[in-house]
């Protein structure tokens, strides 16, 4: 028998973070679909992250509060927030599509992520934008002064 033959039914190697089963099935009204055990196979590594989707969503809605106190961030300070709540009904979708097996669930927890994505890189696009808006400003009035000076 060779290397390969012996391994067969084997977990690979570095493989050790390998989705735990599905858990039990929960009590189910008569008529109420049954769990699926692929979303909830395929949920499990989002499932493991949302303590951390839940962390990133109170400093979020923390940070739309600091910035609500300026005077500008008054203007902005709804992005953050709301990126935060979706970051919070994420994490819940998340644990219900884990446990029932919820197909509609899993869809609306990745629709959340989604849309947070989108949103962030949105607002990195604008940030990027006005950046070069300002560094170009800096730059056009240093060389307007130093034109100055040499006249």
């Amino acid at each position: 028998m060779n290397e390969t033959e012996g391994r067969q039914g084997q977990t690979p190697p570095g493989d050790a973070a390998a989705p735990p089963p599905p858990p039990p099935p929960l009590w189910q009204p008569p008529g109420a679909p049954a769990p699926d055990p692929l979303v909830q196979e395929l949920s499990w590594p989002l499932y493991r992250a949302r303590g951390w989707l839940q962390f990133l969503g109170v400093m979020s809605i923390l940070s739309g509060v600091i910035t609500a106190l300026t005077l500008f961030g008054i203007i902005i300070a709804w992005l953050p927030i709301w990126m935060g709540a979706l970051m919070f009904q994420a994490a819940e979708r998340l644990e219900a599509a884990r446990r029932a097996g919820s197909r509609l669930d899993f869809a609306k927890a990745t629709d959340r992520l989604r849309l947070v994505i989108m949103i962030q890189g949105i607002t990195s696009l604008a940030s990027l934008a006005l950046s070069a808006i300002v560094v170009m400003t800096i730059g056009m009035a240093g060389i307007a002064g130093l034109l100055a000076k040499l006249d």
